[in-house]
């Protein structure tokens, strides 16, 4: 198992994985309009943060392609088959393994155009001075910007302030809060486009 080689997925059939995936943040909006009613404001501020909570865990699992694709099952005797659905022939167990594979290899695509458009909107916003509140607390990172041990609980923003406060960057809770909305805001507009510039503006963040 350890040395077959992963399915590559043909650069035509990549490309309208990134398309399509590029727009799942729109589409995930879309469905919740509909499941809330479209007489309900959507709200675009929150769906900016619940990216942000997400940002890290898509890019550890993007980060390792090779491991992204191993597949844990059984070694199992080539002789075996699985039945397949009426009116299709039988499938050997190097064709079920293959067909694995390549629904891995379009899922990775796919988590990582993802990640991709959001990780381009989080470099846009970078070298702002509110940014070092993002990292701290939705990435659960440090001042100086290394990782927390995933064990650790989130911080307070009292916390975060507390941390900030002893490096001289903010004193108190409420400018932390404000820095907070305001980026979130703006990164909201870039990945929603004008329908977050009227909600985030309407809602006062």
């Amino acid at each position: 198992m350890g040395d077959k080689k992963p399915a590559e997925v043909r650069p035509d059939i990549k490309q309208a994985i990134e398309v399509a995936a590029r727009t799942a943040a729109h589409a995930a909006i879309d469905e919740m309009e509909k499941q809330e009613g479209t007489h309900r404001e959507t709200n675009h501020f929150r769906a900016m943060e619940s990216l942000l909570w997400n940002y890290t865990k898509l890019r550890d699992r993007v980060a390792d392609r090779d491991a992204y694709m191993q597949i844990d099952i059984q070694e199992r005797s080539k002789s075996v088959t699985v039945a397949p659905p009426k009116g299709q022939t039988y499938k050997d167990h190097d064709e079920v393994l293959d067909e694995i594979y390549r629904m891995k290899a379009m899922s990775y695509a796919q988590t990582l155009a993802r990640f991709e458009e959001l990780d381009g909107i989080v470099k846009q916003f970078r070298e702002r001075p509110e940014f070092v509140v993002v990292r701290m607390y939705y990435f659960n990172e440090n001042l100086d910007g290394s990782q927390r041990e995933e064990y650790k609980q989130r911080r307070t923003w009292e916390e975060i302030t507390e941390e900030l406060s002893k490096a001289g960057v903010l004193q108190n809770v409420k400018t932390a809060r404000k820095w907070r909305s305001q980026i979130v805001a703006d990164m909201a507009v870039c990945m929603f486009g004008a329908p977050a510039a009227l909600t985030t503006q309407t809602r006062g963040w």
